[in-house]
């Protein structure tokens, strides 16, 4: 991999950032609100701050693995662009830019965009580059659109910039053929005296759980060291917060467990938030704990990670499927014959306190 390499255009010039750059991206891009409505990241919002980023930047052009360019016309800087977070084991990489508010409409996004797509696909040898943009951007959208990425997933009301929430729509190039998800976010409440006694049967799931390998080999999962009914009534609420995933196009169980598992990692993301903003509360995993690839527990030894580690709604009795029918109102599917469902449910939960 060679990194960030000088690219051009037919109107552009992909370079290096240089220390002069600082000042121009303050006024250009860190003075202005409108630069960042949609993401509320602003790494030049002082003269102090764009510097440090610059210096930041041509201080991570050894890495070979590290791509940020500054997008250049008529010798005038007109954008910025870059990829980051790239994950070898997928072969996939994020990508983001932004373009200089006088220079919007001209083209400029798509053709930078499509000239980086290439050069990390084709010359650098990464598989899959994703971005993803508030849905109300309709310039954004336009110009991945034109430049060939195509629309994987709308996670609806999934990003919150200065108080204000907005579709988060998500893209890939290339795409793969085979299948395209959408997800869909729920929640719903419930006190947790009537959830114990409509919703939980510790003694059913305990059953379930014995025939299960995780079953004394996994510390999410029991047995306990206590009472699961007495967990539920230290708390006074439940806030079931869940994903429903949506699939089209050629399925393969593979694919969809593969996307569901992604979701599952998001929304326990999302409970431990929860949690920490949530004086006194509890969050619940969507599912069993995997953040290890192999527990502590059959070695005798303490949980390695008890800060991130939470047990799932079945794990302490509660019966998801019946949770998310009646108080959900979201029916479960469920493969039969070698059919594939046409959508998967995910859920969690976070037990809190009234105060």
């Amino acid at each position: 991999m060679q990194g960030t390499k000088e690219l051009k255009t037919e109107r552009l010039l992909l370079r290096r950032y240089r220390p002069e750059d600082a000042a121009v991206l303050y006024e250009t891009f860190g003075r202005d609100p409108e630069m960042v409505r949609y993401s509320g990241w602003n790494p030049y919002g002082t003269a102090e701050k764009a510097a440090g980023t610059v210096r930041e930047f041509i201080e991570n052009y050894g890495r070979s693995d590290f791509y940020g360019w500054a997008i250049e016309h008529q010798g005038r800087l007109a954008g910025t662009i870059g990829a980051y977070d790239y994950d070898p084991e997928r072969g996939q990489i994020e990508v983001g830019l932004s373009i200089a508010k006088d220079s919007w409409g001209k083209g400029f996004a798509t053709e930078a965009l499509s000239c980086v797509l290439r050069y990390l696909t084709e010359q650098e040898g990464i598989r899959t580059v994703i971005a993803w943009c508030a849905a109300e951007n309709v310039g954004s959208m336009r110009a991945m659109e034109k430049a060939g990425m195509k629309r994987t997933e709308l996670k609806e009301k999934g990003l919150e910039v200065a108080g204000k929430t907005y579709d988060q729509q998500f893209y890939q190039w290339p795409l793969k053929p085979e299948m395209r998800h959408t997800i869909t976010r729920f929640e719903a409440e419930i006190g947790t005296a009537e959830y114990l006694k409509d919703y939980v049967d510790v003694d059913y799931f305990l059953s379930c759980c014995k025939v299960c390998r995780n079953y004394g080999h996994v510390w999410a999962c029991p047995p306990y060291d206590f009472d699961p009914r007495d967990l539920w009534r230290k708390y006074d609420r439940l806030h079931v917060y869940g994903y429903q995933v949506r699939y089209s196009g050629e399925r393969t169980q593979k694919a969809m467990e593969e996307v569901l598992w992604q979701v599952k990692e998001r929304l326990d993301e999302e409970m431990l938030r929860l949690e920490t903003e949530t004086p006194g509360s509890l969050a619940l995993s969507a599912g069993s704990c995997k953040r290890c690839r192999t527990c502590s527990r059959p070695e005798g030894t303490p949980c390695r990670f008890p800060q991130l580690m939470r047990h799932s709604i079945e794990s302490v009795g509660g019966d998801v499927g019946k949770t998310i029918e009646k108080l959900c109102g979201i029916e479960i599917q469920w493969a039969k014959e070698g059919c594939l469902p046409e959508y998967y449910v995910v859920a969690g939960g976070l037990l809190t306190k009234d105060r």
